[in-house]
């Protein structure tokens, strides 16, 4: 992001640390932290570093150490490693008033304008009364001024564009169960999407409008082999979708209203369409923390109608509820999710009405080479409440699917292998099933 010169000048006036808060905040009559006052009172920052890392070696736990390293690597304009040390001693003493006013001086002046005013508002709500608090209500208003004019400087493109292109075997295209007449599941398919999005607006330029974006979407999958023409999927999507940041009690949320029409086809004949809308709710109730709830509701049509409707019609409204939790770990080099789905559905068919609750998990690194590796476990507990004849349909699904990926020189350009295994077991013999599916795949997003 270019910023010019009178920008930084700005952000180093409203972020120049108060080494008098410091002082306040080191432990007078010891022999070590009087050296270090002395030490930095003539600027000689290096020296304190020096002290501050061997103390670090032996007492790796102290976040006072740790702090009082960030404010010399600040001094001595060593940006990186001054919120490494700064994030290391938040997260030794959480409730550290002066380790999160002095990392958001950090992350300010690295251009992390965002997180620097989330943990200035935090100083202000946490210590209303504190010194920290009185400087922080001093600087904020300049910083989102500053956050302003970057904004100005480097407009966010409108558009977005993401296209992928795959290759999968999957041993059991039809989800057959074992105890099936013998026949080919196995099979090598194509699979290809792409993405294509316009901002009609973008609070991010527009600060007094909320950020409205059109989208669609296309998917189809071929297979070379034509046994399993049938199972060909095309489909298109296109989608509407309002939403609104802020802060609520000092905290950053995000409120976004979303409206979908998808039309799908199977094997080359028209299959049903989906119309579509949902909220959703995102809240970050710590800085390194992503909490999201949503709810959604469809009204699925079908082509075609089964020839006992009462039984096997799958027309009608399915509504799902849903909540997401993901914690960004060791400055992103690690993210964990977790989440829970509520699903349940009104058909025309009663072998069809389904309730489901759904648990998942996942993991993503991000690894030396600039390799990505992404994990997700899921486990579905579905219930066919008005199945005939007894015993009902309950079915236990387990699916797991990981992936490695790494750019292709550009970050624009990805590739990707991965798998995926589900196994699916059911008071009834018919939906139970194994399948595993490999892929290799290739994406592009400009």
């Amino acid at each position: 992001m270019p910023v010019s010169i009178s920008v930084w000048g700005m952000i180093l006036f409203l972020c120049k640390t108060s080494i008098g808060f410091v002082y306040a905040d080191m432990h007078e009559g010891d022999d070590f932290w009087d050296r270090v006052a002395v030490e930095m009172q003539r600027g000689a920052y290096s020296e304190a570093i020096r002290e501050l890392e061997h103390a670090e070696a032996d007492q790796p736990e102290n976040h006072h150490i740790h702090r009082i390293l960030g404010v010399c690597w600040l001094r001595e304009g060593n940006h990186a490693k001054a919120e490494a040390s700064l994030r290391e001693a938040l997260r030794l003493h959480p409730d550290s008033i002066a380790s999160r006013y002095d990392l958001a001086q950090v992350l300010a002046l690295r251009g992390k304008m965002n997180e620097a005013e989330f943990l200035l508002t935090e100083v202000m709500d946490l210590a209303p009364e504190s010194l920290y608090a009185a400087r922080a209500a001093e600087i904020l208003p300049g910083l989102r001024q500053l956050r302003q004019t970057l904004l100005v400087q480097d407009q966010p493109k409108r558009w977005s564009l993401y296209a992928r292109i795959a290759g999968e075997w999957d041993d059991n295209v039809p989800a057959r169960p074992a105890s099936s007449p013998d026949g080919d599941t196995e099979a090598f398919r194509v699979t290809s999407s792409v993405y294509a999005a316009y901002r009609l607006t973008d609070q991010r330029s527009q600060p007094g409008l909320p950020t409205l974006e059109t989208g669609i979407r296309y998917y189809r999958s071929d297979y070379p082999d034509d046994d399993f023409g049938n199972f060909e999927v095309e489909s298109i999507s296109a989608s509407l979708d309002l939403s609104r940041n802020g802060r609520l009690f000092g905290k950053w949320m995000e409120v976004g209203l979303m409206a979908s029409y998808t039309d799908t086809q199977l094997g080359g004949d028209a299959f049903n369409t989906d119309v579509g809308g949902a909220f959703r709710f995102s809240l970050q109730p710590a800085p390194r923390v992503m909490t999201t709830a949503r709810f959604s509701a469809h009204r699925k049509s079908f082509d075609s109608e089964p020839e006992f409707p009462e039984f096997f019609s799958r027309e009608g409204e399915e509504y799902e509820g849903s909540f997401d939790t993901h914690f960004y770990l060791f400055e992103n080099r690690m993210i964990l999710g977790a989440g829970y789905a509520y699903m349940w559905n009104d058909v025309d068919g009663s072998q069809f009405q389904l309730n489901r609750h759904r648990f998942r998990g996942s993991m993503t690194l991000n690894l030396p080479l600039a390799l990505r590796w992404y994990t997700q476990v899921s486990f579905s507990s579905e219930d066919y409440e008005s199945f005939v004849p007894d015993p009902k349909r309950q079915d236990d699904v387990w699916t797991a699917y990981t992936s490695l990926s790494r750019a292709l020189g550009s970050p624009a350009w990805r590739a990707e292998v991965n798998a995926t295994h589900t196994q699916a077991d059911s008071s009834r013999d018919f939906a139970e099933y194994e399948r595993t599916v490999y892929g290799i795949a290739i994406s592009w997003s400009p």
